[in-house]
């Protein structure tokens, strides 16, 4: 009899009159993930009458199922297992509707669903349109019946009572180009990613809402067993998913009361309680049967939202079903707990062997780094005067290494403190979240850095989002360069530069609000045009920007590193560092938000003192750990000391011995040329190398690390006012 009323259902809902849409109206594409078996023909007949653009099965199953011959229904096969996120998201990536309906494939949209959607295209709102199960499906059993009541309990009742609140994202509605504002689904989370995504968009300022009427059939089934196995295993992905991404996942509930909670763990623990105290004779028999008694009826009160408006039968199953239910949450998070620390503690101790390797490098200074500064473009879309690149940005080969050599060379290289991402404009790359993933996967760096002009704000926020979403250690650093007041960096950049970069910075700051290993800092050139706006504007970016660092660069001349800078801007120079110091003793930046924010700030200290001193007295400060401890790899595949030198001791594109990086840092070109920097006392004002040197080349090293290790981080460092030596 079931049976025969879901093909009669299934009849009417694809005989539903299509309606006539105004070509002034809002189009509709309709996304639906896929993995293994599901009953195509009847979702996607009761999808038929909202006349949708087109409807985009994203299956990354195997072998396909066969899909019924609907014209607006089209294949994306992915080749390989995505989580729920990556295959709603392929979808997304090519829908051309202006709002984007997700649909699971167990989900069968009622009529009055497709009512709403029409109502809500009309409306042409920008929320997050969440719907919800029916709870009188032919299809269901009482099991069913009873689950389904107690999931409108969580995203009806519960989701209100919320700010980070979240929907179930088996049928959603929101406009396409909402991801400008919020992302993507994140498409590494097998587990949560409607909460992820909602917690993104509350971030962003987007609406969230539950609406009654948007109603859809949930066909999959549960007997008993895949109840039981079901609740277990989201349980283990749950905890398992807030156990890697803590910051994210610790500002929300999962909408269940903590008396929801509570009665469902302590119906699984009071009865193996009952019977210990029982068998030790602690408790009498009868004692034990009514409080057991009692506790099983207890969920009729502690959670009356759900049992008062079910009937007697899916009373009867919940009471049944809530000690085990419980159980199998408890096991399922117990299991999981069992399997984070462990991986955890097997990752820390991998991690000790990277430290030591790190440490073989710093002490025995054999051409392997523990830093380096890779060009992954020289593309730029500006054209600054003071700019090392602007004389080869317009060549017609700019020249880019592709994935496949990023990920040959990171792993001849291995693990580094620290790698810094460089361009022209990093951001132009489509693939950068992928280059990240290579280095941090085969260098394992504590940081990376990648700067930029912020000019691509959608571009900027994606990529970001999408580095931050794939990173399980580390932190992140996105520095935008910013070149004087707005008139003057526009004069310097470009017309429109500085909106630009300012509509960036400020949605790369909304991300700062969820992921704290993002790190955000301003990049300043004190040059020639600008440097009569030190130290007012140094204020000016504390005030406008609140940055956790502001990297205070000087002018250098690439041709010339002997070349003199003149003492008006070197004064100016002073000037910002001086008041950058007071900023920093004051606490009016943003604090970092990772572990060694203190050396961070210690090294900007002492690095600045020591380019000041190089550059206004031509003073020789430290031996340089160019070409020992750091290189620089250039978007051709040269490999060099340093930006400022002009020896090139290797290119690391090809597939021949002498192309492997590692090979290259301990040739003859790179022994000589690393001899050559310490005899000949090279110094410049070069900042990166300048880094490595403050953490690692003494005596200033040891300068830095008193400096840490006495509190004193924030603490100012004078420049001298004559020559040290």
């Amino acid at each position: 009899m079931a049976v025969k009323y879901r093909k009669q259902r299934l009849m009417s809902q694809t005989a539903i009159q299509t309606p006539v849409i105004a070509s002034s109206a809002p189009t509709l594409s309709i996304v639906i993930p896929v993995y293994g078996a599901w009953q195509a023909t009847r979702v996607l007949g009761a999808l038929l009458p909202l006349a949708a653009l087109e409807i985009l099965v994203c299956d990354s199953s195997p072998a396909p199922v066969a899909l019924p011959d609907f014209p607006t229904v089209r294949l994306i096969h992915l080749q390989q297992r995505a989580f729920p996120g990556a295959a709603r998201n392929a979808g997304w990536q090519q829908a051309r509707g202006d709002y984007v309906l997700f649909v699971d494939a167990d989900v069968v949209l009622t009529q009055e669903a497709c009512h709403f959607v029409h109502r809500h295209l009309a409306a042409n709102p920008h929320d997050l349109a969440f719907g919800l199960y029916t709870q009188d499906c032919a299809d269901y059993n009482s099991i069913c019946r009873f689950i389904t009541t107690m999931q409108r309990q969580r995203f009806e009742q519960e989701f209100s009572r919320n700010h980070f609140r979240y929907g179930q994202s088996s049928h959603v509605l929101m406009r396409r180009d909402l991801y400008k504002k919020m992302g993507y689904f994140n498409p590494h989370l097998r587990m949560h990613e409607d909460k992820e995504i909602c917690i993104r968009a509350i971030n962003a300022g987007v609406d969230i809402n539950v609406y009654p009427e948007f109603l859809a059939d949930h066909i999959k089934i549960f007997s008993f067993i895949d109840l039981m196995k079901d609740h277990g295993y989201k349980s283990y992905l749950a905890r398992e998913t807030q156990f890697n991404n803590p910051d994210i996942f610790n500002k929300v509930e999962n909408q269940l009361s903590t008396r929801f909670k509570t009665s469902l763990i302590t119906s699984f623990i009071s009865p193996i309680l009952l019977l210990l105290l029982a068998g030790l004779n602690i408790l009498s028999a009868k004692v034990a049967g009514g409080i057991f008694l009692g506790m099983v009826l207890s969920p009729l009160l502690l959670a009356h939202e759900i049992f008062i408006p079910s009937r007697l039968k899916e009373k009867l199953t919940g009471i049944l079903l809530w000690p085990c239910m419980g159980a199998t949450i408890c096991i399922g998070v117990m299991l999981a707990n069992v399997r984070v620390y462990s991986r955890a503690l097997i990752r820390k101790i991998r991690y000790v062997a990277v430290l030591a390797e790190l440490g073989k490098r710093v002490f025995f200074r054999r051409g392997m780094p523990v830093s380096i500064i890779h060009f992954v473009t020289s593309r730029c879309n500006l054209r600054c005067e003071h700019c090392f690149y602007k004389e080869t940005l317009d060549l017609k080969d700019p020249g880019e290494q592709d994935l496949l050599q990023l990920e040959k060379t990171t792993r001849e290289i291995g693990p580094v403190l620290w790698y810094a991402l460089g361009g022209g404009e990093p951001f132009l790359r489509n693939d950068l979240h992928d280059i990240h993933r290579i280095i941090m996967q085969n260098c394992q760096p504590m940081m990376i850095s990648i700067p930029t002009n912020g000019w691509y704000t959608e571009k900027t926020y994606i990529n970001t989002l999408r580095m931050l979403q794939q990173m399980q250690r580390g932190a992140l650093t996105i520095q935008i360069s910013v070149d004087g007041p707005k008139t003057i960096h526009d004069a310097i950049r470009g017309d429109d530069s500085w909106q630009h970069l300012l509509k960036t910075w400020q949605k790369l700051k909304e991300l700062q609000r969820i992921y704290p290993q993002l790190s955000l800092g301003i990049i300043t050139v004190v040059n020639h045009t600008n440097y009569l706006s030190y130290p007012d504007f140094i204020d000016e970016i504390t005030d406008t920007f609140q940055p956790n660092q502001i990297s205070i660069n000087l002018i250098r001349d690439t041709e010339n590193r002997n070349a003199e800078v003149p003492h008006t801007v070197l004064d100016a120079y002073k000037s910002a560092i001086e008041r950058y110091e007071w900023h920093i003793q004051h606490k009016t930046l943003t604090a970092f938000g990772y572990l060694g924010g203190a050396i961070v700030r210690a090294k900007e200290s002492v690095q600045k003192e020591l380019i000041y001193r190089v550059m206004r007295f031509n003073e020789f400060v430290t031996p340089c750990t160019a070409g020992a401890l750091t290189y620089v790899i250039w978007e051709d595949g040269r490999v060099n000391a340093c930006e400022m030198l002009p020896d090139t001791v290797g290119n690391i594109i090809g597939n021949n011995p002498e192309n492997n990086f590692s090979t290259i840092v301990k040739n003859e070109k790179s022994d000589i040329l690393r001899k050559k920097i310490v005899a000949e006392e090279c110094k410049c004002s070069y900042e990166c190398a300048m880094t490595i040197n403050t953490l690692f080349s003494w005596p200033v090293a040891g300068k830095l690390w008193s400096r840490v290790l006495s509190g004193k981080s924030s603490s100012p460092l004078p420049l001298p006012e004559t020559h040290t030596r």
